[in-house]
């Protein structure tokens, strides 16, 4: 089980929005991001095996967990702005989840609820 996770309060449609789930996804490089660990930065980074930079998430939205199954997905609104859309129903009290990427797991092996079944 994740230590933390979004659920939804109400029903949210597919293709709809999450109200309130928005934040800004960023590249950042090598050095960016060893800094922002050295301070324990307020925001979250997803490193994909193989890129050459990675991708700092920025409010909200950092706190939006994997799964192989998800029912979201980051959309980028604007360059400024990522927000989270449903891509089936979600359920009151479901997690909201997005797939982060083929390659977001360092030793290949995933560990959402999905996978871990």
């Amino acid at each position: 089980k994740p230590e933390a996770a979004i659920t939804a309060r109400q029903v949210i449609k597919k293709g709809h929005k999450v109200k309130y789930l928005v934040g800004v996804m960023r590249t950042i490089g090598r050095q960016e991001r060893e800094e922002a660990e050295s301070i324990e930065a307020d925001f979250s980074i997803i490193r994909l095996k193989g890129a050459k930079k990675d991708r700092a998430l920025v409010g909200p939205i950092r706190f939006v967990n994997h799964s192989c199954n998800a029912n979201a997905m980051f959309a980028h609104h604007s360059e400024k702005t990522t927000e989270v859309r449903a891509v089936k129903d979600i359920e009151v009290g479901d997690e909201i989840t997005v797939y982060y990427a083929k390659d977001y797991f360092q030793n290949g092996t995933c560990k959402c609820l999905k996978c871990q079944e």
